[in-house]
């Protein structure tokens, strides 16, 4: 059964952005006034990080060495920025992505995390497109948000080399957190129900992690402090 779509909203517009040299997302809300992403404020660039160098131990980092474990980090966050853009086609069309010659590493999340959203996602009320908080002061490219298993949800997904514990998708759930909050800026519509699906080339299924934007709010209305950044320095 095909996904229903709401159509899209007055307000989606495509803003201008620029990276800073250290590599933070700032877009152009209008008259100069540049607000940072949410990746950017919760820390890392906008490219793709993997998590395997933090994930591998101290006496591993220094069995096979700095230079390995860069490649390899190299590798994942290149892998990871396969499967997503993969899934965002799928979430965009429907149609299952040609797969066949892609890699393991690439194919097998991609899967997962496809089959997934067909089982459990029934509503799209947005997706692949930004928004934006003048409270929070800040814009984000939105994977999902609709209904997934009944229930209204910010719907993130990721891709990961290593099986990942709650506490390490806790990232996350704050950049959901923070696009519900400009979501309800935006429209007046609360949606309260968190999904975070991650996918995994040495798993058989995808593991998915859920909650609510309650236990999050608080964290994200300190880190959100409202500062604007002017004429961001791109050289």
């Amino acid at each position: 059964m095909s996904i229903v779509r709401r159509p899209l909203p007055d307000w989606v517009v495509d803003l201008p952005s620029r990276n800073t040299i250290t590599g933070k997302r700032l877009y152009n809300i209008g008259d100069d006034v540049w607000y940072p992403s949410v990746t950017s404020v919760l820390g890392g660039t906008e490219s793709s990080r993997s998590d395997s160098t933090s994930q591998s131990n101290p006496w591993e980092r220094k069995r096979v060495g700095p230079d390995h474990e860069a490649r390899r980090a190299k590798t994942a966050a290149e892998n990871r920025d396969s499967v997503l853009e993969f899934v965002a086609g799928w979430l965009a069309t429907e149609v299952s992505p040609a797969l066949d010659e892609v890699d393991r590493a690439v194919r097998a999340p991609t899967l997962q995390l496809i089959r997934e959203c067909r089982t459990n996602l029934s509503e799209i009320w947005l997706a692949g497109e930004l928004v934006y908080s003048h409270q929070l002061q800040t814009v984000d490219l939105v994977e999902v948000i609709g209904v997934w298993d009944g229930q209204p949800s910010v719907i993130v997904t990721d891709s990961s080399p290593n099986r990942k514990t709650p506490d390490q998708i806790e990232r996350l759930f704050l950049r959901g957190t923070a696009q519900s909050l400009c979501w309800l800026e935006q429209t007046g519509e609360l949606v309260e129900g968190l999904v975070a699906v991650v996918g995994n080339e040495t798993l058989f299924k995808p593991q998915v992690f859920t909650g609510t934007i309650y236990d999050h709010i608080d964290q994200i209305r300190r880190r959100f402090d409202g500062s604007l950044t002017k004429r961001p320095n791109v050289n």
